[in-house]
């Protein structure tokens, strides 16, 4: 977790010093610094070992700087630069599309110290009228502002998978606590849930309980259905306790859903383990996160829970970028981690030209890289790398690299990364031309989604999946946490009707390469996938089969 929290300081380091307007190169080396280090999960190690320099970006003033930060647990010119800037300017850079330069003609026009009183300045229509910000940007402020009263109560998966097993050890350290579990809509893996849900069998009353955490720091919000706190981070977690006699009942009901629960009517007994509930049935535990599959009984009645689509079914990964682009990886070390997590091939998909932010590829830097690729392949055994490109739907629906270059690849992964505000028709049309064109073999991320960030674009997605059906193009499941899109309910629509899935991460580092896919996978689940209806749950001769359509 150290890595993020100095990620995050490197961030606002960079924000600050462009809120003072200070060296452009600078400031981008602490934003590019932030990002190596929120992918470098084993920066322990690196600092045990002395090879901080290894890392891409991390120049001697930055090393000396982390090397602080882990003897002291604070940085000195950090601590200075914060108490210079209004805190209100993290606060605006909250907004979606309001930057530094936006921000600080904000504060400097109007000294507000909080979003309460910059809405009502927007109200008053007071913002218009500083020179660079206009009509346009004000609504924005508006619709962000409350976009982030929104958000504030929702805990998306890309949070809580990362911490949720740090706060169940806290719990489980608590003395007198002899079982716990998640619960609620965290047991069963939702996107976003409100809070953290923990069903608890407590030897000691509750009153003790709220002691505890109060003296963790944890502030007690309400006892309605269970005890609600507030945890010094911001975020909240909701405690339910249960006798020992009565777990499989109360863990069973409070993890819901209602849909769910309703199949099996009253329980007229207390159980101590869930799984004698089902067994009571005559059904198999059914997985909390496949609770909520539409069509679940139907699907029961057909085929068995070991059908369905398991992570060591997939065969390769699909969506991948490398050093050429905006990852941090070489294609070597992305092929040597696909080969060690028992893949039989990856592709890699760099951006295209038109990404110039991702240092998008032209056509002269594809063929090179086509170069390397067929080298590596002739280097390596046991992994087959697969030459690709995320080439770029523009907004007529072409795409941004010739066909000629694109038939010498041997996929191509097809994405929007522009124009997301396009009127509904035209963003259909525009990812419809793509389908089309005979060289596309998967439309990547189709919705275009961030959650908790972005709501995916305007688009008629029944239309996308029929068009994907009838020219046989794979939709793409992307499994950063950050975007599960597309999301479980578009995808059983696809299934519907045969159109095949790739389940890809997307990644740009090998941690994410190991790690994200489970999160496709789940997604997958949910969907009440088998292995048959996934492209690259394929071996390596059925996927190419499928790739020279």
């Amino acid at each position: 977790m150290i890595n993020l929290k100095l990620s995050k300081i490197f961030e606002d380091f960079a924000v600050m010093l462009e809120y003072k307007e200070e060296n452009i190169f600078k400031i981008n080396a602490y934003r590019q610094a932030a990002r190596v280090l929120k992918k470098t999960n084993d920066l322990d190690k690196y600092v045990m070992e002395d090879r901080l320099g290894e890392l891409p970006g991390i120049g001697k003033n930055l090393r000396e700087k982390i090397l602080e930060y882990y003897r002291t647990g604070k940085i000195a010119e950090y601590e200075n630069l914060k108490k210079e800037i209004p805190l209100i300017i993290f606060d605006l850079l909250k907004i979606p599309g309001i930057g530094v330069k936006t921000a600080r003609l904000i504060y400097r026009s109007f000294n507000p110290n909080t979003l309460d009183e910059v809405e009502s300045l927007a109200k008053a229509h007071k913002l218009k009228e500083v020179a660079g910000i206009g009509s346009k940007t004000e609504q924005q402020i508006l619709v962000g502002i409350a976009s982030i009263r929104e958000w504030q109560e929702k805990i998306p998966v890309s949070l809580y998978s990362r911490n949720v097993n740090e706060i169940l050890e806290i719990i489980k350290s608590i003395p007198g606590v002899e079982k716990v579990s998640v619960t609620g809509r965290l047991r069963l893996k939702e996107e976003i849930i409100p809070y953290y849900h923990f069903l608890i069998v407590f030897n000691k009353s509750p009153d003790e309980f709220v002691k505890i955490m109060e003296n963790l720091g944890y502030t007690l919000l309400s006892q309605e259905e269970g005890f609600l706190f507030l945890a010094p981070e911001g975020f909240k977690l909701k405690i339910e306790f249960c006798a020992k006699n009565n777990w499989g009942n109360k863990l069973f009901s409070t993890t819901g859903p209602e849909t769910f629960l309703s199949v099996f009517g009253v329980l007229d007994d207390n159980f101590a383990e869930e799984e004698m509930i089902f067994s009571t049935k005559g059904l198999p535990f059914i997985e909390p996160e496949l609770r909520t599959a539409d069509g679940l009984f139907e699907f029961l009645q057909e085929k068995e829970l070991r059908d369905l689509l398991t992570l060591s079914d997939i065969k390769g990964d699909l969506h991948i970028h490398s050093r050429h682009s905006d990852g941090v990886c070489t294609i070597k070390e992305l092929a040597i981690t696909a080969q060690n997590n028992g893949y039989e091939y990856l592709a890699i998909t760099d951006h295209s030209q038109s990404l110039t932010v991702a240092k998008g590829l032209d056509e002269a830097r594809l063929l090179t890289q086509i170069e390397e690729i067929e080298k590596l392949n002739q280097e390596l055994s046991g992994i087959t790398i697969l030459k690709g490109i995320e080439v770029d739907i523009l907004k007529d629906g072409s795409l941004d690299l010739p066909d000629k270059l694109l038939a010498q690849l041997d996929i191509v992964v097809a994405s929007v990364h522009t124009g997301f505000k396009l009127p509904g028709e035209e963003q259909t049309v525009r990812i419809i031309e793509a389908i089309k064109n005979e060289h596309v073999d998967i439309i990547g991320h189709p919705t275009g989604r961030l959650l908790g960030r972005r709501e995916q674009y305007d688009v008629n997605v029944d239309e996308i999946i029929y068009q994907a059906a009838k020219y046989h193009t794979a939709l793409e499941i992307n499994s950063s946490p950050e975007r599960l899109d597309l999301k479980d309910e578009y995808v059983a629509r696809a299934r519907k009707e045969g159109v095949l899935i790739s389940i890809n991460t997307d990644a740009h580092d090998i941690h994410r390469l190991t790690n994200d896919l489970q999160f496709g996978v789940m997604v997958a689940r949910k969907a009440l996938l088998t292995k048959n209806e996934v492209l690259n749950a394929k071996d390596l001769k059925s996927l190419k089969k499928f790739l020279r359509k």
